[in-house]
């Protein structure tokens, strides 16, 4: 999570931006430590599909 933050913060990005960066973007999941699963989907707990979402 601290390195998603990290990213967000060196680019400036929102956070739709981020999310869509993450998708996007293979050295950007490669840093933060994700994984696809299938694409269009990243492998997430919980607690950061909440962060993200708001909830």
């Amino acid at each position: 999570m601290v390195k998603i933050l990290l990213l967000q913060q060196l680019y400036n990005l929102s956070d739709e931006q981020l999310e869509y960066q993450l998708l996007d973007r293979l050295s950007f999941q490669r840093f933060a430590g994700l994984r696809l699963d299938m694409p269009g989907t990243l492998n997430q707990s919980e607690g950061q599909r909440d962060y993200f979402c708001g909830s």
